[in-house]
Formats: structure tokens, sequence, C-alpha cells
């Protein structure tokens, strides 16, 4: 069994192990998996060319069998690219078979789990909360005692909201649930998975975060403005703390009923048949939201990069009569990309795996 260093040191080099952040690569060590075989035994088949496992080959050898003819023996060496990469990587979309050719070991990943991970390292740039949803809103004649009442009609003015019908709006405001809070109170944990979707009904919240780029300086929040959302859309921890600067009310929103009410009213998912016999289909613009490293390892064609840890300083200068379609590829990242642009007022669609 191979020790933590090794794997870390294993993992350095295989993609796309490589891009997650080192500070995340001790919990995908603990998911990984190391497993020993014999000569004949068969690692993958035509069957599992589709799961989310994948294998890497770490010692001896294997045959690669395409077909009854196309048959290929393939020796492990470190300084092989395709040592790096996923064994399903080698079989074709028609199926095909790798079988042990000696004893050999291989190391297997749920390439969901990595994928997760990988937007927990790319989105840390990301805030925890939506700091425009107030936008102008605060100025001093607005911040008054009679504030605190008037959240439902700030929160009603928000880009959020904006995309829910009347009936969601009214099915959100019957799922809130209140709660009160007291000054001081840590509402959200830095480094935390996000369990909830927040709203400032009375009271003043502060975020803020110990880890420099996540937030270069606090932030306040007001009564109207949410939290919450962005940690709940990607699945990765809360890279902020939200701390209550006085006593109030916050509205709570379960992560089960924000999945059902407010993530499909921004993320709208098409299959590309249904994408392409679209009106404007001639007017798509196909965006791929993983790093760089990931882009140039392969990418569909005429795709533009814009890493989803970036995106949002780009959001304002993207062309509000183009047709955004964000390639599947960087799984809950994309569909983070798909809720960030929904939200700024682009024709964004998330495109459905095929």
């Amino acid at each position: 069994m191979k020790s933590q260093r090794e794997l870390k040191k294993i993992m350095s080099r295989m993609h796309p192990m490589s891009l997650v952040s080192d500070k995340y690569l001790p919990e995908l060590i603990k998911k990984s998996l190391c497993v020993s075989h014999v000569k004949g035994d068969v690692l993958i088949k035509d069957q599992t060319i589709q799961s989310n496992l994948r294998h890497y080959l770490l010692s001896g050898s294997v045959e690669l069998r395409l077909s009854m003819d196309d048959r290929s023996e393939l020796i492990y060496c470190d300084q092989e690219k395709w040592c790096r990469k996923p064994l399903q990587d080698l079989l074709t979309q028609s199926g095909g078979r790798i079988t042990a050719q000696s004893d050999c070991e291989v190391l297997i990943i749920n390439s969901d789990y990595v994928d997760e991970l990988l937007a927990c390292s790319q989105t840390s740039a990301l805030s925890f909360v939506h700091l425009e949803s107030g936008g102008d809103l605060y100025s001093d004649a607005v911040i008054d005692d009679q504030f605190e009442e008037e959240w439902m009609e700030i929160f009603l003015q928000t880009p959020l909201a904006a995309h829910l019908s009347p009936s969601k709006l009214h099915e959100l405001f019957q799922a809130i649930e209140d709660r009160e809070v007291k000054e001081g109170e840590l509402i959200v944990k830095e480094s935390t998975q996000g369990n909830a979707f927040y709203i400032i009904k009375e009271g003043l919240a502060q975020v803020s975060s110990a880890h420099a780029g996540a937030l270069k300086k606090s932030v306040d929040l007001f009564c109207g403005d949410y939290f919450g959302d962005e940690s709940l859309v990607a699945n990765t921890p809360c890279n902020a703390n939200v701390t209550m600067l006085e006593n109030g009310v916050l509205g709570v929103l379960s992560e089960r009923a924000f999945e059902t009410l407010v993530k499909p009213a921004l993320i709208k998912a098409m299959s590309e048949a249904q994408l392409l016999d679209q009106p404007n289909s001639k007017d798509i613009c196909w965006v791929d939201v993983r790093l760089p490293q990931e882009f140039k390892y392969g990418h569909r064609r005429q795709s533009v990069n814009y890493p989803v840890g970036s995106l949002r300083q780009i959001l304002k200068k993207l062309d509000t009569n183009c047709c955004y379609v964000i390639t599947p590829d960087g799984g809950c990242r994309s569909e983070l990309a798909a809720y960030l642009m929904r939200q700024s007022g682009l024709n964004a669609y998330l495109c459905l795996a095929s």
C-alpha cells in the first residue's frame, strides 16, 4: 500500500488531479483506492466506459483491446504521457477492454469527486455572498428605522428575484423559516459546507475571510441581502464567515427547497439538439469554464475559455445579445457559471451532458 506522501506525489503529475489545490489533496487521497491485479484480470470492460470511476496505471503492463484484431501492450513508464491520464481515455466510444498483462497496480478515482474539489479550488476567488444584490439601494436615506420592514421590497429588486415567477416567489416566501439571531452570532463558518440560503429580514451582518484572496476586505450586508446561494449551486465549502453585527431576524431556506424553487429558475439546462433548435442558435457562443490547463487538454471546437473563478470580473463586458451556452465539462462549475450569468442579465444556458 502506498503512503499518503507517495500518493500526493503521484497525483501531482496526473490529470486532472494535478490541478486540485494542495489543501484538498488529503481529502482526495482518502477517497482514492489503490488496487493490485494479477495477469489476466480485467481492469475495464466495455460497459464501464461511461462510469464515473477513472483508473490510472501505477506499475506493470496492460493489454488494450479495441477489437479482435486491434490489440496492443502498454508498459508503465512515468515519462509516458498516457500514464498521466485515465486508462479510459485509451478506449473508443464503441468500447474496448483493458486487461492486466502482468502483475500491476492501479489507482482508482471518482471523477465526480475530483470535479467537486476542482470547483472548490477554482471558486475560492468567488464571494460566498452575492454582493451585488443590494446595488445602490443602501444610501443614508434608505437605511433608517423603517428599513427592516422593507426587506421584501428590497429583495424583490435583486437579480435573483427577477428570475422567479410570482408563483415561485410566493412559494419561496412560504418556505422561508424565520430565525432570530444575536449580535456576534456566527451564521456561516468559513470552510464548512453550505446547507441553507439566507435572506436578512432584520439586522446587519458582516462577511469576512481569514484567507487572502477570498475577500479583500469585510463587507456589510443589510436587509434584503441574501447569501449562501453560490455555495449551494457549486456544492463547495463556504469561503467566508458571516457574522451578525446586531440582533436581527434571518429568513432561512433549506437546501432542498433551494434546489426546488430557486436553482431551476436560474440554471436553464437543455440538450445540444434542443439548443441548436432555438431561433437564436446561430448566435450561440460556447463557453468552457474549466481551468486553462483543463481547457488546453481538450475542449469543444470554437468554445471560449472563461474560468469560473474569474468569471465575475468579465460579466459586464459580455454581449447581452449573445446566447451563451456553457459546456457540461466543468460539472458543478458549469452550473455555477450558468447561475451567475443569468443573474447578470445574460442569456445563458447549460448544455446537458450527452
